[in-house]
C-alpha cells in the first residue's frame, strides 16, 4: 500500500482533477464541445496557478477488485429492465439512473448514482454526493470493501481538493473531495474502457 503527497502532477493526474471538478460543478446533460471547453478552462487554471500543488492525492492497491458494480460486469450491457432511466445522452456515451431511489452507495445517500455506457458496454459509475458526514460514510466503504487509507494523523486534513485512488487489475477507483464545498464526486470505472472517456472528454 502507498501513501503519497503528489508534488509533481502527471497530465494523467491533471486530466483526472479537471473531468471530477468539471463534473462537480456543471450538472449534465451538456451540449456537445461545452464539456470540452469547460475542462480547457480548468486544466488552464491548474496549470496556471498555485492549485497545480495542492491537491492531497492518496492511492492504494485494490483488494477484491469487483470487475464491474453491483454484479454487473465492465464490457456487458445493462440488463434488460424497466427500471433504467436514460439520464444524459450522447454519440457513444449515455448515463443511466434506477428509477428507485434515493440512491445510496454503502450507508451514505447520495445526490445522484450514474451507470454509464460507452459504445453499449458498461463502462463506469458516477456518484455525486454532498456534505461531509457523506463523505467520511461513503470513505468507510470503500476503505472496507478495497483496502484503507493510511490514517497518520495530519495526512488527510487540508488541501483545496483530496483525491483518492484504489486500482485493482480491472477496475480503478477515483474519489475527488472538494474540501471547502463539502461536495464529491466518485468514478468506480473499468480501467480497459477508461481511457476512451478521456478520448472523448471533448465532447459525447
Amino acid at each position: 500500500m502507498v501513501t503519497r503527497r503528489v508534488t509533481l502532477i502527471t497530465l494523467t493526474a491533471i486530466l483526472t482533477a479537471a473531468r471530477a471538478v468539471d463534473s462537480l460543478r456543471c450538472p449534465r446533460p451538456r451540449r456537445a464541445g461545452v464539456a470540452g471547453r469547460t475542462c480547457a478552462s480548468v486544466l488552464a487554471l491548474l496549470c496556471s496557478s498555485d492549485l497545480l500543488w495542492s491537491p492531497l492525492t492518496f492511492a492504494v492497491s485494490m483488494v477484491n477488485d469487483p470487475n464491474g458494480f453491483q454484479a454487473i460486469p465492465w464490457g456487458a450491457p445493462l440488463p434488460e429492465s424497466s427500471d433504467w432511466v436514460l439520464a444524459g445522452s450522447g454519440d457513444r456515451i449515455r448515463e443511466f439512473e434506477r428509477k428507485q431511489g434515493p440512491p445510496r452507495l454503502g450507508d451514505a445517500t447520495v445526490e445522484s448514482l450514474r451507470y454509464v455506457t460507452i459504445d453499449g458496454k458498461f463502462a463506469r459509475v458516477a456518484v455525486r454526493y454532498q456534505g461531509r458526514a457523506a463523505h467520511l460514510q461513503i470513505m468507510s466503504y470503500l476503505e472496507a470493501q478495497f483496502g484503507p487509507i493510511d490514517r497518520t494523523p495530519g495526512q488527510v486534513a487540508g488541501g483545496f481538493l483530496q483525491q483518492f485512488n484504489w486500482r485493482g487489475d480491472e477496475t480503478e477507483i477515483n474519489l475527488t473531495y472538494e474540501v471547502k464545498k463539502e461536495r464529491g464526486l466518485v468514478f468506480i470505472e473499468s480501467r480497459a474502457l477508461s481511457q476512451v472517456f478521456n478520448e472523448n472528454i471533448g465532447g459525447q
